[in-house]
């Protein structure tokens, strides 16, 4: 079954309603069923993940304020939990009475994919379902595209590539981008080009380690989950952000000259410590990172994939040593 063969009829689509409120609860009900979708109400976080595992819908629309936990925690749960992955894609809709841009960026770290303000709209209500709807869709049809791919062995290379925690590239594809880059570099030096540039910047997350011991490992996962996808969303689109240890990441850029590395690499420390990080279980962490880069450039003269990381490396602990949550540069001279 590809795209074109799922069928996009709304009388077969289903929406979750989570929300203790009966007031809220029944207008997007009556909303939505006017519209041809199939509702379902719960009025508590656990009655709704039970409902969730039991339906499966395809949009979720739930109060941020629950009676029992609250709809970021729940929502970090639908979208970070590893035993039930066809979850992960059901189209996330939080509802709160204060849309203000702190309360956006806690909800979008956890996984929301979009927010609405009380009192309910039912115009933006419709669009913003039928948004969620098309996205859902589309990831229904991948997802049965991939499990085709793989049962004829396609994509097993591509699936050894990434990180299974938190999504981004691993350590061994690192190995192969950063190798190529430079062999592409070399040649275009060969060819007589332009000066070209290949930015690599190690970031470290700070103290990682406390949170692990205070508390606890799956706190820390779900911290580096959150720091990969602000890592993610501040890097250039021709950024590549790898996994490279256990609280460390690298973002490999092309074509980014020293000065615009240098902004990229602040880019990336006010990106983490701007906001504190909220947890599935209520818990908000302020954390931060340290950020150590090296450049290269096309004239510079032939080097590897370990030396440049290496000049990384050595920038990345000078910014420890100056108190972390701050970033530097190799310097050659110094």
């Amino acid at each position: 079954m590809d795209l074109h063969s799922l069928n996009y009829r709304r009388h077969q689509l289903k929406v979750l309603v989570i929300d203790d409120d009966t007031v809220t609860a029944n207008l997007v009900s009556q909303c939505l069923s006017e519209d041809g979708y199939l509702i379902d109400i719960a009025t508590t976080a656990e009655t709704g993940w039970e409902r969730a595992l039991a339906t499966q819908p395809d949009v979720i629309v739930s109060s941020w304020s629950l009676p029992d936990i609250s709809g970021l925690a729940l929502c970090q749960r639908f979208k970070a939990n590893q035993e039930y992955p066809e979850l992960r894609s059901t189209y996330f809709i939080l509802l709160t009475l204060y849309a203000n841009y702190e309360r956006r960026l806690f909800g979008l770290d956890a996984g929301a994919d979009e927010l609405l303000t009380k009192p309910i709209d039912p115009a933006e209500l419709r669009a913003r379902v039928r948004t969620g709807l098309r996205l859902c869709l589309l990831s229904k049809a991948l997802a049965l595209a991939n499990q085709k791919l793989l049962t004829s062995n396609k994509l097993l290379t591509s699936l050894d590539l990434t990180d299974t925690l938190t999504g981004v590239l691993n350590r061994r594809s690192m190995s192969r981008g950063v190798g190529y880059l430079l062999e592409h570099i070399a040649q275009a030096a060969t060819a007589g080009e332009d000066q070209t540039y290949l930015s690599v910047l190690i970031v470290d997350i700070d103290r990682l380690q406390q949170v692990n011991a205070q508390y606890g490992h799956a706190v820390g996962d779900e911290v580096l989950t959150a720091i990969a996808g602000r890592l993610q969303n501040a890097c250039t689109p021709s950024s590549l952000l790898y996994r490279y240890g256990s609280g460390m990441f690298v973002c490999v850029t092309p074509d980014c000259a020293p000065e615009a590395s240098k902004n990229l690499a602040n880019q990336l420390v006010l990106a983490i410590n701007r906001n504190q990080i909220a947890l599935s279980d209520g818990l908000h962490l302020s954390v931060t990172i340290s950020v150590g880069g090296a450049v290269y450039g096309s004239l510079d003269g032939a080097i590897g994939t370990k030396e440049l990381l290496n000049r990384a490396k050595h920038a990345l602990n000078l910014a420890k040593q100056s108190g972390k949550n701050c970033m530097r540069m190799y310097d050659a001279k110094a």
